[in-house]
């Protein structure tokens, strides 16, 4: 039963699986381990060309920003883990204030939803269990 108690986190199942998969792992085990978690009301997908995220002054300091890695993880998320119901694309390409708006746009959208009162949904359920 929905209680009303909102959590916001910057990663939740679909790092994990997007990152594991990219690595040579089956997608769908990956998937086995948060099977049945709580289904997100919202996921907001900062999408910028990977060229344009080489240009910051971090990038490649992490273990796994390097080309080919995004690129695979990147064609994990949009292909196989996109998910219209609660997938918003938000261009992280523009500026702080644009992506600020962008998210707080979908946010708020989802919050008044009245759908969000009535029940949580299972992530990636298996129906037959």
């Amino acid at each position: 039963m929905y209680k009303g108690t909102t959590v916001i986190c910057d990663r939740y199942a679909f790092s994990g699986v997007a990152f594991s998969s990219a690595k040579g792992l089956d997608l769908e085990w990956c998937k086995d381990a948060d099977r049945g978690i709580p289904e997100p009301d919202l996921v907001i997908y900062l999408k910028m060309p990977l060229t344009k995220s080489q240009e910051r002054d971090d990038y490649g300091k992490e273990r796994y920003e390097n080309i080919q890695m995004q690129t695979k993880v990147k064609r994990i998320y949009e292909q196989s883990l996109f998910d219209q119901r609660y997938w918003r694309e938000v261009n992280a390409d523009q500026t702080i204030p644009e992506v600020e708006e962008e998210i707080r746009s979908h946010t708020l959208e989802v919050l008044s939803d009245s759908k969000l009162k009535s029940e949580v949904l299972e992530l990636w359920k298996i129906d037959n269990i």
